[in-house]
């Protein structure tokens, strides 16, 4: 693909993530919060996926894949380490309320990123990227049911928010950590090293989950 089909590429999916994302984020959160806060919140997180992303393709190259690394996957952590980061910088500033954040945060994400991976596939015909949409929207459908329908489970006592996405990102992770023991040099895992930092991660959403399950209504 050329680098002017490229700059193309990443433009629509730039626009693409910054409407679609902004609107979801806003319409989970907006009986709680003021719009201008949101949106504020919402692009700066954006922004910051797009600034790691762009800074993962300059120290990619600059890295030797080994028989347990594979730097192609390094993006992906780099971007979740920017959100996160960008995350608690919201939570501080404008005192989001964590769990009703990240409920946001996780759908926003997941709708958005469906079409994009779907757009790299038709520019790049790279079918790990059809694989990736496939995944995606099999999370973000187990998303929307439990979100329809955390409250009616018996086991979570506190029927608090947050429910849905933890347990969506934690199936998530558990599912890289266990593609990862297969197929560890695909384009977005880091080799064999992502079953250990995706399973630690499950693993800590998990803990936050049944944690989130014993606190009181």
């Amino acid at each position: 693909m050329s680098t002017f089909f490229t700059i193309i590429l990443y433009f629509i999916s730039f626009l693409w993530l910054i409407l679609i994302f902004l609107f979801i984020f806003w319409s989970k959160l907006k009986e709680d919060y003021d719009t201008k806060t949101i949106f504020t919140q919402g692009f700066f997180m954006v922004f910051i996926i797009y600034f790691s992303i762009f800074c993962s393709n300059l120290i990619i190259p600059r890295l030797h894949q080994t028989h347990i690394f594979n730097p192609n996957g390094l993006w992906f952590w780099m971007s979740l380490i920017a959100i996160s980061i960008a995350f608690v910088i919201g939570i501080l500033k404008f005192k989001f309320k964590f769990y009703e954040a990240l409920e946001a945060t996780t759908l926003g994400l997941f709708t958005t990123l469906i079409p994009i991976e779907l757009m790299f596939f038709l520019f790049t015909k790279n079918k790990l990227f059809l694989l990736q949409s496939a995944l995606i929207l099999f999370f973000s459908l187990i998303y929307l049911i439990l979100n329809a329908h955390y409250k009616k489970i018996t086991w979570y006592r506190s029927g608090r928010v947050g429910f849905s996405s933890l347990l969506t990102l934690g199936l998530f992770f558990l599912t890289r950590s266990i593609i990862a023991i297969y197929s560890p040099n695909m384009l977005f895992l880091l080799g064999k090293v992502e079953i250990v930092f995706s399973a630690a991660t499950a693993f800590l959403i998990f803990f936050a989950l049944y944690n989130l399950s014993t606190l009181n209504k």
